[in-house]
């Protein structure tokens, strides 16, 4: 998805519409005009989204606020709104902005244990100079798309950077991840040397300084009195570099991995939210109703219409301000009127 409706893509800052990739959906990647819309719309259609080169539009020495447009605490929002949207490069096009590792450490500060965010390597190959520097293997049992989507939704994979790109897939590569929870350790089976990862830190007051944090060193980790969210591990040989997907610290009664996004158990997502006018509904096409009504919090139905596709548009600017509940079948969301 390189660019939206209104053509706005800007090379350094991304306009409104950052490059992405989209899986699954068929989609032209032109409906929209907005990231937001765009990443409901794969949600509503049953795909899954991952963010393009974000150190293209984000600059490590630039100090955000958390909700300044590519800034780590908007990327984490999005993250934690849109189950569709899986995970971002963090090599390519070989390494060419390695602060993206930085960015998505900053991302997992703010969204672990409840949101996991995967890494992948992607090549962006615009020539044949290009290939081979970046690959991923996904971890599946069977060769199908059915296994893939499943391997993207739980981060059931690795990824890897490669300088010489031999086609070989010489970087580190791991034979197994064990856990050892009456020793609090985690032991990594690989060709590499490994170092683990959590957060970042500052040898300064300058945003420049910013580093991810190696809290340990060697293929095993005790996690004994480890306070953090999460640990990855950065694995090197002299072939190139190996990144796990974090490994998440919470509770063990508390579900694992991103919101199921199949076809079939999608809810209703609303946008924007709050309105000041009209509001989109998306709704997954493999599970449409034939209507859609609206409520308000006394339970009165104000609104109905036939639904559209994936996508209906409510007209809102009448309703008086507050919040309603949107219902379709056994399927409800919420908005708010302005």
């Amino acid at each position: 998805l390189s660019k939206d409706n209104t053509n706005s893509w800007h090379e350094r800052t991304g306009g409104e519409f950052n490059h992405h990739n989209d899986f699954f959906t068929g989609r032209q990647g032109q409906e929209f005009a907005s990231l937001q819309e765009s990443y409901a719309y794969t949600y509503a259609l049953g795909g899954m989204q991952i963010i393009n080169h974000p150190g293209q539009y984000w600059k490590l020495e630039t100090g955000y606020k958390e909700t300044d447009k590519n800034s780590p605490g908007w990327h984490a929002n999005n993250f934690k709104t849109y189950p569709s949207l899986i995970g971002l490069e963090v090599y390519n096009q070989g390494n060419r902005r390695p602060n993206d590792r930085i960015l998505w450490d900053q991302i997992l500060d703010r969204t672990m244990p409840e949101r996991p965010v995967y890494g992948y390597s992607g090549d962006d190959t615009h020539n044949d100079g290009q290939l081979f520097r970046n690959y991923n293997f996904m971890l599946m049992e069977d060769l199908t798309t059915e296994e893939l989507k499943d391997a993207m939704r739980k981060g059931e994979s690795y990824f890897c950077y490669e300088p010489a790109g031999t086609g070989e897939g010489k970087a580190p590569r791991i034979t197994a991840i064990n856990v050892d929870e009456e020793a609090q350790t985690i032991t990594i089976e690989t060709d590499g040397d490994v170092q683990w990862i959590y957060g970042t830190d500052k040898t300064s007051t300058a945003a420049s300084s910013t580093r991810s944090t190696v809290v340990g060193v060697g293929n095993t980790f005790c996690y004994k009195g480890f306070q953090g969210t999460y640990v990855r591990a950065f694995i090197t040989n002299k072939y190139g570099e190996t990144c796990t997907q974090p490994i998440c610290f919470k509770d063990k009664n508390a579900p694992v991995g991103i919101e199921e996004t199949d076809a079939t158990t999608l809810s209703l997502v609303v946008f924007p939210n709050p309105t000041t006018s009209e509001v989109s509904v998306f709704m997954n096409e493999y599970e449409l109703e034939s209507e859609i009504d609206v409520y308000d919090l006394n339970g009165k139905q104000v609104l109905t219409k036939a639904v559209e596709g994936a996508v209906t548009t409510l007209p809102a600017s009448a309703l008086p301000n507050g919040m309603y509940i949107v219902k379709s079948g056994e399927r409800t969301a919420k908005f708010i009127k302005k």
